[in-house]
């Protein structure tokens, strides 16, 4: 025997997980069916990972019964470093900044929320990294997008390029 209640603000709500009627397979009424990226499972989340530098789509074909609430976290590219003095690596130019990051996490920030979703297509774009290898010209990183809602996508700014170490005076 279990204890359960129906009421969510009950500290034994649910306690003992689904099981006997409560156990539905597929989803219950409510989950979100969604594609898009590479998708995993895992404590009860499933979780769409986007991480080519290219676009893709977040596609959610089901809501349930229920409005779809998720949560984000958008990653843009990290600036490249500058190039050294004649490709001396004792006269290095500085390093390149990290990409932005928004999230509506409300552990993280204390005040973020869920977003709710209806069904539809929501475009993605990684931002790729600055470029590497030393390069003279270094650049920004890519800006990351997560087109919902599709009129003001949310957007992380591509991390800003390294200095170059410029030959000083003799």
């Amino acid at each position: 025997m279990g204890i359960k209640s129906n009421n969510p603000s009950e500290s034994y709500f649910n306690y003992f997980g689904n099981s006997g009627t409560d156990a539905v397979s597929p989803a219950p009424p409510g989950a979100i069916e969604a594609t898009g990226g590479t998708a995993t499972e895992s404590g009860g989340y499933k979780y769409h990972a986007f991480t080519e530098p290219n676009s893709d789509n977040f596609v959610v074909s089901s809501i349930g019964v229920t409005p779809g609430q998720i949560e984000y976290l958008v990653v843009a590219g990290g600036g490249s470093g500058g190039h050294s003095e004649n490709g001396n690596p004792r006269h290095g130019g500085g390093g390149g900044g990290a990409g932005g990051l928004r999230h509506n996490f409300p552990t993280i920030s204390g005040n973020g929320s869920t977003l709710t979703v209806t069904a539809g297509t929501y475009p993605i774009t990684i931002g790729e990294g600055g470029p590497a290898g030393g390069n003279p010209n270094p650049g920004k990183g890519g800006d990351s997008t997560f087109g919902i809602p599709p009129a003001s996508p949310i957007v992380s700014t591509g991390g800003g390029k390294g200095g170059a170490n410029e030959p000083g005076p003799t």
